[in-house]
């Protein structure tokens, strides 16, 4: 049976607590299993900046409280209470709060598989990245949400239906949102042009030296500038980006051995690719992969 969708929340820090990690250890939400994997809850915290993420699913997050930036494929967008982020599948993406805020959202995701329906995919591709909602069109979406999680408790009949329907109206009510005029995010040229840099350089052996002298300025002012639209230092954002790929191929890959994820990513040493594995994610490579591949198909 196809999967269906995923709702969830996940606030989470540059370093998970073990707590945290019990709770969750990877990124996959699906399991071919699953008769009707669907999650709904609402979040709240004040981590001042996640980790970087990406997956295969779309994602939105939706901002009840709090403000910051999201950072989504290399552009800064900044939010407010009201703020729906609509992130597509495989975008890098993470967030950075105003320091001392404390951030409430709730998190929708689920596979493109699922937009079956000619309609939804129409609304969909046509939603932008940013979408600020009216107190009104918050309180119907928040509404929505509760009626979600309600059906899923309960699982009475008709439920997958309901839930179905609770989520073309989500779509087409965020279209609507987004047919006025959207925030524009905030953009360095050059941060942008680094990040995208990296994103498709990563697994090489780049050092700032060597990215200054590729973009012809020196390692301070490139640092500098990265740093401040980022919020990440350039050596932390290319270690983030390889560990989030490294998460992607043990999740993917049941029976890819560790060292060659390490290999693979841009690690010359398996023992510092451990290292770095376990500082961002809170488990050991070999014990993200088992745990990733429990009860699932995939």
């Amino acid at each position: 049976m196809l999967t269906l969708l995923s709702i969830s929340v996940r606030i989470h820090s540059t370093v998970p607590t073990k707590s945290y990690m019990k709770k969750k250890l990877h990124e996959r939400i699906f399991c071919s299993s699953s008769e009707c994997p669907v999650k709904v809850c609402q979040g709240r915290g004040n981590v001042p900046r996640s980790a970087l993420a990406y997956h295969r699913e779309w994602e939105f997050q939706f901002i009840l409280k709090g403000s910051g930036f999201y950072f989504i494929a290399g552009k800064k967008y900044a939010f407010r209470p009201n703020t729906v982020f609509a992130i597509n599948p495989d975008q890098v993406h993470y967030y950075a709060l105003t320091p001392g805020c404390m951030m409430e959202k709730w998190t929708l995701m689920f596979l493109p598989a699922i937009l079956r329906d000619l309609s939804l995919k129409h609304a969909l591709s046509a939603i932008p990245q940013q979408v600020s909602l009216t107190d009104l069109e918050s309180a119907a979406v928040v509404l929505l949400l509760r009626r979600l999680k309600d059906e899923l408790s309960r699982q009475e009949a008709h439920w997958r239906e309901i839930v179905r329907l609770k989520l073309e109206e989500f779509l087409w009510l965020l279209k609507r949102a987004g047919g006025r005029t959207s925030p524009m995010p905030v953009i360095s040229p050059l941060a942008k042009q680094l990040t995208d840099y990296i994103d498709q350089h990563f697994t090489q052996d780049l050092s700032v030296p060597e990215l200054a002298e590729r973009f012809g300025y020196s390692a301070g002012y490139l640092s500098h500038v990265f740093k401040r639209h980022t919020q990440f230092g350039i050596k932390h954002y290319l270690l983030q980006r390889r560990i989030a790929e490294a998460r992607r191929q043990l999740e993917e890959n049941p029976g890819m051995k560790t060292a060659a994820v390490a290999e693979n990513v841009g690690f010359k040493d398996f023992g510092v690719f451990n290292r770095m594995f376990k500082l961002l994610v809170g488990i050991t490579p070999a014990v993200y992969s088992r745990n990733s591949h429990l009860n699932s198909s995939i």
